[in-house]
């Protein structure tokens, strides 16, 4: 036990110790210039990585919370969301990968393309059902259970025969790992878009990135590495029981049990466990196959020298405070992001359409005559004419308050012969309405709003539209109005952020300058 300890206790040590160029050069040259060696170099790039990505996914998040953005604007939002933690691991799994043989931009290639393949196919597997037999949750968690394995599954094992790494279990398990990260990024991102509100869409890419070690990326390493460590793996049980635990543990995680959630976390907390400690296992037990192998043939080994064992000197000791400061700074930014955010939804529920008819039209009657036919003698608020024939026109009449503007036009022709034209060919074309205030008048064009088969219509006289959205929830209409919440607590909490910043910069600079006195001394 105590050698464990030791173990950890050097392993986060290398994680967090300062890095300089020969280390990253290093890094990069994996897989381009030293493919023969074998690495045994503690992991340290992930740390940079997930600094790194969850910096920026933070400040974006504040962004969004407090400035809100367009839907072009919100894509690297969801992909940063997505991405901050698994990559993270991938890079992880990357480092603890023993051999030299795959650099960096090779790993690249295989997350991207061999991610886009699997969801290609996921999608495509999904269009094949009817919509309706997904309204039944087994036969989802069914259908995403065996056909999202198989499909990451076949893409990662045809990336593995691409790179001729058939028989590597330590290369299956990275390039399945890459496959599924992209897989399970682009599932969170996806599901982030669901959320209207900020903080709903920041909870959802944090509680699924911290799943990403017990669900896709796992389950598709384990199924490719099978392929890669079984002779014969096309009729080879054992390859077929590894992807019949992954689609099981997959299918028991998404089974619909919401009305029983303590066994839903129960049997989703068992089943997330036992993926890990089966990719844990297998992961660390190729990496020790790869170095005894290595000793036994004698080939090069690199590691760790007597240099990393040294204490940390003043100046690491600053740097790693200012690192301490800043993942602090990014977790108060992401809780006050999450949590405080300026912009939120109250939702307000209709039971018919009518009430929300009502609402929109601020309880106006509006009543129109929609049979209302051309009337001569009512005068022309806009006419149109083309070779002196009246192809177009408007009528306002006035009605308990509101202005009815009656809009004609000539319909299209059905046959050269058909001559249609003035007053006896003009059809209603639409109905708009203008409300006069004071000198000032508003004209208001009526708004059909669609939802599958349910439809409502109604002239959006209400100001309040303006300040949200129109939803359907359970088949019934819901108004989502956007709030400013820029209350007591969102003030307190940023002081507070702004007191952690202000003393991160003030104790890094104190020790920095503590640094430079005790090296010139």
């Amino acid at each position: 036990m105590k050698k464990v300890k030791q173990n950890l206790k050097y392993f986060f040590r290398q994680s967090l110790r300062a890095r300089g160029k020969a280390d990253y050069a290093a890094l990069f040259s994996r897989g381009v210039t030293d493919g023969q060696r074998i690495n045994t170099v503690y992991p340290w790039f992930y740390l940079r990585v997930f600094c790194a990505l969850f910096a920026a996914f933070t400040v974006y998040s504040v962004c969004m919370a407090l400035f809100g953005g367009t839907n072009m604007e919100r894509i690297p939002f969801y992909m940063l969301g997505g991405a901050f933690l698994d990559v993270t691991i991938l890079v992880l799994v990357y480092e603890l990968y023993p051999r030299n043989d795959i650099s960096l931009a090779k790993l690249a290639c295989i997350t991207l393309l061999g991610g886009c393949a699997a969801v290609a196919l996921s999608a495509l597997v999904y269009d094949i059902p009817d919509y309706s037999f997904f309204l039944n949750g087994w036969n989802l968690a069914l259908t995403a259970g065996i056909s999202e394995e198989i499909t990451k599954g076949a893409a990662a094992i045809a990336c593995v025969i691409i790179l001729k790494k058939k028989n590597d279990p330590a290369a299956g398990f990275l390039i399945g790992a890459a496959v599924g990260t992209w897989f399970s990024l682009t599932e969170n991102a996806a599901y982030m878009t669901q959320y209207f509100n900020v903080s709903g869409k920041i909870l959802t890419a944090v509680i699924r990135s911290l799943g990403c070690v017990f669900s896709h990326a796992t389950w598709t390493a384990l199924i490719c590495r099978a392929f890669c460590k079984f002779r014969r793996p096309y009729i080879n049980p054992k390859f077929y029981l590894t992807a019949l635990f992954c689609m099981a543990t997959h299918f028991c995680i998404d089974m619909p049990l919401n009305d029983y959630i303590i066994i839903l976390f129960a049997e989703a907390a068992v089943c997330g466990l036992a993926t890990f400690i089966f990719g844990a296992t297998v992961l660390f037990r190729d990496r020790k196959a790869a170095f005894s192998a290595a000793e036994k043939g004698g080939a090069e080994i690199t590691g760790p020298t007597e240099e990393t064992l040294s204490p940390f000197p003043p100046m690491r000791v600053a740097n790693l405070t200012a690192v301490a400061f800043a993942a602090a700074l990014c977790s108060l930014l992401l809780v006050f992001s999450s949590v405080f955010g300026t912009v939120t939804y109250v939702k307000t529920q209709y039971d018919t359409a009518e009430k929300i008819i009502a609402f929109a039209q601020n309880g106006l009657n509006i009543l129109p005559d929609e049979g209302r036919m051309y009337d001569e003698d009512c005068p022309d608020s806009f006419a149109q004419y083309e070779n002196g024939v009246l192809t177009a026109a408007e009528q306002r009449v006035a009605q308990d308050g509101i202005v009815y503007v009656y809009c004609y036009a000539l319909p299209k022709q059905e046959s050269d012969e058909e001559t249609l034209g003035g007053a006896d060919g003009l059809k209603l074309n639409k109905v708009d309405i203008v409300l006069i205030d004071g000198e000032e008048e508003m004209r208001y064009v009526l708004n059909l709003y669609v939802y599958g088969d349910y439809g409502i219509a109604f002239y959006p006289v209400n100001d309040l539209l303006s300040e949200g959205t129109i939803k359907m929830k359970n088949g019934v209409p819901v108004f989502y109005r956007r709030v400013n919440r820029l209350n007591t607590p969102t003030i307190v909490m940023i002081c507070i952020i702004g007191v952690v910043s202000i003393s991160g910069a003030c104790t890094y600079a104190a020790l920095r300058r503590r640094a430079k006195t005790l090296t010139r001394k």
